[in-house]
């Protein structure tokens, strides 16, 4: 098993979200869009890599998540 990943996303990925605020917020989408792109190759066709990330978050964790981010 490998103990590290390098994830570098493409200049297509990174077209994908221009304009997305900086240009940090940018390579930052584009990263995990890239390492989406890799789970779902590594977890073949059928799974949707999103959710499959989601659904190994504990309730309470998603929920934490949401206040922070809406700010409540």
């Amino acid at each position: 098993m490998k103990t590290g990943i390098s994830i570098k996303p493409s200049k297509d990925d990174l077209r994908r979200f221009d304009g997305f605020g900086t240009d940090r917020a940018q390579l930052a989408a584009a990263t995990v869009w890239a390492g989406l792109r890799i789970l779902q190759e590594e977890t073949g066709p059928g799974h949707v890599a999103l959710d499959l990330l989601a659904s190994g978050m504990t309730e309470a964790y998603r929920r934490n998540w949401a206040k922070k981010q809406l700010g409540a």
